[in-house]
């Protein structure tokens, strides 16, 4: 079993952060948090969440794409940071994906986002939190081994996810690889 951290980002001047954990023993319960934060901390807040990551760790951003109603210094600003969240993510994690919002939001409707419980955790805030969640359940779903929230088989809401660290690989350079194939990492303990 292999403890597995997906990290949405809906990027822009105030950036959502989705977070879903899961463990590959049990694919059919996770659990989620969602933040927002303004752009200027965004690689920072991720980037600690990938480096205190409790296993395999994958990064889904949200691509730009032009002309649907950012324009300007904010066009550029949304441009920029989906780069560097990009970039971030492959140095510093084991997969990373970027995707147009319409291809995530058509799959992780209201519907599937309530069934595993995301629904509730960005509830008062606004929708860049939500849309990160959206991010990290596409990814965890269809890139991760996560089971889908709709599927027949179930899906439950877990206990507490175990916070143990792991050691970072990247496996970007492997396409089609799902974050599951990764092999683990092996623990190492200092001897007191």
């Amino acid at each position: 079993m292999t403890q597995i951290r997906i990290i949405g980002v809906d990027p822009g001047a105030t950036t959502g952060i989705g977070v879903i954990e899961f463990d590959s023993g049990v694919p059919g319960t996770c659990t989620g948090h969602v933040l927002q934060c303004d752009s200027g901390l965004a690689l920072a807040v991720i980037a600690g969440l990938i480096e205190g990551a409790p296993g395999h760790v994958g990064v889904a951003t949200e691509r730009y794409v032009a002309g649907l109603g950012r324009e300007g210094g904010m066009a550029s600003l949304t441009r920029s940071l989906v780069e560097a969240v990009h970039q971030l993510a492959q140095e510093r994690a084991d997969k990373s994906w970027v995707r147009p919002a319409h291809e995530v939001k058509a799959w992780a409707t209201d519907i599937r986002m309530s069934a595993a419980g995301l629904t509730a955790v960005a509830k008062g805030m606004s929708n860049h939190g939500l849309d990160g969640l959206r991010h990290a359940l596409f990814a965890a779903v269809k890139d991760a081994g996560l089971r889908d929230p709709l599927s027949r088989k179930g899906f439950r809401k877990p206990g507490p996810p175990s916070a143990s660290p792991a050691h970072r690989r990247s496996t970007h350079e492997v396409p089609g690889a799902r974050l599951t194939d990764i092999p683990a990492v092996p623990q190492t303990t200092s001897g007191a």
